[in-house]
């Protein structure tokens, strides 16, 4: 049965992703914000979708300080989740990753000039090297991720951090002993058949 996703509450997790976006530096941060800004949270997309990495969520939710946590933890089963990747990743390590879009071209609110959603990951995982056009923003909300790129660790991020990608700059993420929630969001050439493998 499909659980719909209300306005609501998408609106609501909109305004708290902006003030994610809003203790950002990155320049990135302010175009995914005025893109947020100017969303009429009018839901496209709003049939619920499960991928196996779903059941590593009620732990990553668990862990998110603030209004921004009890709003996923509430609504997270209503959201659209799909594998990574578009299918280059090889499924033992797909799997264990889930996505959903909250507003892009094939998000829950549509935009053709930006890209935005949750990414998870289970415990000990490496989601390997890739790079793609976009230009990329991570936020980490729940997990300790160890981050490489372009072959250089950056170290561990933990919540409430970010990290920034250029376009096209190779990235590769690691978790450790707990599963990891991320905020990520794209800006530029938003065009999902850019993305590959390194």
């Amino acid at each position: 049965v499909a659980i719909m996703f209300e306005k609501n509450d998408l609106s609501a997790l909109v305004n708290e992703i902006r003030s994610l976006l809003n203790e950002q530096s990155f320049s990135c941060a302010s175009l995914l914000n005025t893109a947020l800004a100017s969303v009429t949270s009018n839901i496209t997309h709003n049939v619920s979708k499960s991928v196996p990495a779903c059941v590593f969520l009620p732990e990553a939710v668990t862990s998110i300080d603030g209004p921004v946590g009890l709003i996923i933890s509430s609504q997270w089963d209503k959201l659209a989740w799909r594998v990574p990747g578009f299918g280059m990743i090889n499924t033992s390590i797909s799997d264990r990753i889930a996505v959903t879009e909250l507003v892009g071209p094939t998000g829950m609110i549509k935009h053709d000039s930006v890209s935005m959603g949750l990414l998870l990951m289970a415990p000990n995982l490496r989601y390997p090297s890739h790079s793609h056009a976009a230009e990329e923003l991570y936020i980490v909300l729940s997990g300790t991720i160890e981050w490489t790129i372009q072959d250089k660790s950056i170290g561990a991020l933990m919540p409430k951090m970010a990290v920034r990608h250029k376009p096209w700059q190779p990235h590769e993420m690691k978790t450790r002993d707990a599963p990891a929630l991320l905020f990520w969001g794209w800006t530029g050439d938003i065009r999902s058949e850019t993305y590959r493998m390194n």
